[in-house]
């Protein structure tokens, strides 16, 4: 295979197959193969802002050029996500800084009377700080970010209703969910949000057969949730399991109730009929004693549930 040598004074050699440079000719985008070269010159190391200064780019031109050599598959996903990572602190930016921006940036100002339309105020010093943060440090595209803030106004007013809307810092803490999330390109993020609606939707119905209603998921009944969520647990086997838990502990035990789906799903079990086959272990009411009497219990009682039924 045919191999081209570019020679850099910092980093030696960087290597492109001719596979690689015809997939950098088919990106078709310029800045997409000014920064594929720039990784790899820079040990596949990137931080965007500084790499946005070398290549003379703004943040949200090396963030749209990252997403292209994804596209390409000169990188993956996964390769994407790490690259972005960064740590939660942001620099404080001056006013300074934001002034700059402002005037010699078009990108960025944009992006802030974007968000003075669809927040309905005029930003804050402040505010102006934290939205260059997310531009400039976080390196979001402009596109991406106004989505973003779209879809937290949205939010707060199916919350709360018209009127409220959210604080620049909640949109900041947003914005770091969806870096984490590799949410890089518009179409990303579209498939990312329709991702988080039914997640809440499947979220707001398993709560309800649990008998949670009117008020918000505390974090380790959102964890237990969202785990039987992504094991693709049917409704049927959750209210199964809830009403096994409740009768064998008087409440609606967390572990208790995880335990029992979590060896259904072990054994494959994909339906109610499954279950009152009565193939499964049960935990016991203390799963970390192993109380035998208990699984005994629970034995008894899903062999009277199925005399119930037969009946």
């Amino acid at each position: 295979m045919a191999v081209i040598k570019l020679n850099t004074p910092q980093s030696g050699e960087v290597l492109l197959t001719a596979q690689t440079v015809k997939k950098l000719l088919d990106c078709k985008s310029g800045d997409a193969a000014l920064l594929y070269i720039y990784i790899l010159s820079n040990s596949c190391e990137l931080e965007v802002e500084v790499a946005a200064k070398r290549l003379g780019l703004s943040p949200s031109d090396v963030s749209r050029a990252l997403v292209t050599l994804e596209e390409c598959r000169l990188i993956s996903r996964s390769d994407a996500k790490k690259l972005f990572e960064r740590p939660d602190t942001v620099p404080e930016y001056s006013p300074t800084d934001v002034a700059e921006h402002m005037g010699s940036d078009k990108s960025f100002k944009y992006l802030a009377e974007f968000c003075e339309s669809s927040l309905g105020k005029l930003l804050s010093t402040v505010d102006l700080q934290v939205l260059l943060g997310i531009y400039s440090w976080l390196g979001l595209p402009v596109d991406v970010i106004c989505l973003l803030v779209t879809s937290c106004i949205e939010e707060m007013r199916k919350k709360y209703g018209p009127g409220r809307v959210p604080t620049m810092r909640t949109i900041e803490k947003r914005a770091k969910i969806w870096l984490r999330n590799g949410v890089l390109s518009l179409d990303r993020a579209e498939e990312y949000l329709k991702e988080q609606e039914k997640l809440g939707e499947d979220k707001s119905r398993i709560a309800k057969i649990l008998r949670i209603s009117g008020r918000a998921l505390a974090p380790t009944e959102d964890k237990y949730i969202s785990e039987w969520i992504r094991l693709d647990l049917p409704d049927e086997l959750i209210a199964s399991a809830y009403d096994i838990t409740v009768t064998n502990t008087g409440s609606l035990k967390w572990g208790y109730m995880h335990k029992i789906l979590s060896s259904w799903h072990s054994l494959g079990f994909k339906s109610l009929a499954d279950v009152e086959a009565g193939r499964k272990p049960e935990p016991s009411a203390d799963s970390s004693s192993g109380d035998t009497d208990a699984a005994m219990k629970l034995r008894e009682l899903n062999r009277k549930i199925r005399q119930k039924r037969e009946e």
